[in-house]
């Protein structure tokens, strides 16, 4: 996996675009296997909250959650063109849609 200033990218990689050339951090270093990349993510995400909070069920759910959209769009457009953004944005929106899933536990 890619290195970025010491940081390791975890597939995702930088693409200058725009008239600014601002630095757009991409999917493009994603594996065609999205089943697994979505794995990989539901799989952090859970572990970040459950050492955020505490372990919980919730988190392991949250987690698909958002596997679930990072697996959509790279299945809806070409991975080289999401954005990091996309992905976050992705699963912010939906986890906020479906709150009242997560909220009582």
């Amino acid at each position: 996996r890619q290195r970025i200033n010491g940081v390791r990218t975890n597939g995702f990689a930088l693409s200058v675009s725009g008239s600014n050339n601002i630095e757009m951090l991409t999917c493009a270093g994603l594996t065609d296997d999205f089943e697994n990349e979505g794995q990989l993510m539901a799989e952090s995400v859970a572990a970040w909250l459950d050492q955020e909070w505490m372990p919980q069920e919730v988190h392991m759910r949250m987690g698909q959650c958002a596997k679930g959209v990072l697996i959509q769009l790279l299945t809806d457009k070409n991975k080289e063109s999401v954005e990091v953004a996309d992905v976050m944005m992705g699963i912010s929106d939906t986890l906020h849609g479906r709150w009242s899933e997560y909220n009582d536990d």
